[in-house]
């Protein structure tokens, strides 16, 4: 059973709904439909925290990324500790994060949750017991911090995007726990830019196309696997065989940003092991299989 505790509070004109939810969720980090529902709104007194987000754009194009900046702010007239603005990870991870995000139709009131693109790092961070997690604000100060999300954008249509933060986590009785920001109206239309997997990843073909549009000459050899970068980032690393317009054969290889969708590295070529010294595989040890291709359509970028 949950419980329901509401309270609304206004700062500087804006009406801002909290909620205090007990609710035996456990460790879970699945997928959560969730109405948010209309009340009245009263003003309330106590140590409060607002946050506010905001969208980089209005207007994406399917399986364009979007950048989402949160920003936490002390409305009392003393310092106030909070937690800091980390978000919680996808599936399999099994820690959870104090920021959570939710989209759905601009007509309507299901709310679903998708994640942002985390760091393995800071995901490693967040396991550790001792590690500090709160932050003290004086009185009017914020924190902001910019979320990559790639799943907002699957399908086209009008939707409206929103961040949960669970302020003062549940430790501290004393004080309301989750904070709602604004709702945020986006639309999705136009030619996809990119297809992206189940995790938000785009895929192994469009990795090779923005290799292959950037190699200099006739394609002849194309392949790519999914390997993890020190800092904590997948990456596609991209072999390309081109022919040169002078005839000479030439190999390159690339990573490509499989979050954004761009190429953020020249480097050489991957050896027939599959086993890069310097980089790990994704969660599970799974790889791409090896394929063999020659030139796929570039589509309209």
């Amino acid at each position: 059973m949950r419980l329901h505790r509401r309270r609304r509070f206004i700062v500087a004109g804006r009406s801002i709904l909290m909620s205090l939810i007990i609710a035996g969720l456990g460790g879970c980090s699945m997928l959560v439909d969730k109405a948010l529902e209309d009340v009245e709104i009263v003003e309330s007194s106590g140590d409060e925290a607002m946050i506010f987000a905001e969208l980089d754009k209005s207007v994406y194009r399917p399986g364009e990324a979007m950048i989402l900046t949160v920003t936490a702010t002390n409305t009392t007239d003393e310092a106030l500790p909070i937690r800091k603005l980390i978000a919680a990870p996808g599936p399999p991870a099994s820690v959870r994060g104090p920021v959570t995000f939710w989209f759905g139709p601009a007509n309507g009131q299901r709310r679903m949750q998708r994640y942002p693109v985390i760091s393995d790092l800071e995901v490693e961070q967040m396991k550790d017991p001792s590690g500090d997690f709160t932050v003290s604000l004086a009185p009017g100060e914020t924190i902001s911090r910019r979320f990559l999300l790639t799943e907002f954008t699957a399908k086209p249509g009008g939707f409206i995007a929103q961040a949960h933060f669970d302020a003062f986590g549940q430790g501290d009785s004393s004080r309301i726990g989750k904070v709602f920001s604004n709702s945020i109206q986006f639309e999705v239309y136009g030619d996809r830019l990119y297809e992206r997997d189940n995790k938000g990843l785009i895929l192994y073909e469009e990795a090779i196309n923005l290799a292959a549009a950037r190699a200099p000459g006739d394609i002849t050899l194309a392949d790519a696997i999914l390997i993890k970068d020190p800092a904590g980032f997948l990456k596609w690393w991209v072999n390309i065989d081109i022919r040169e317009p002078q005839g000479k054969p030439r190999k390159i290889g690339y990573l490509v940003d499989p979050y954004r969708g761009r190429i953020v590295a020249k480097r050489a070529q991957y050896g027939p092991d599959m086993n890069p010294r310097l980089d790990r595989t994704p969660p599970g040890g799974r790889q791409v299989p090896r394929q063999q291709l020659g030139v796929l359509p570039r589509g309209n970028r």
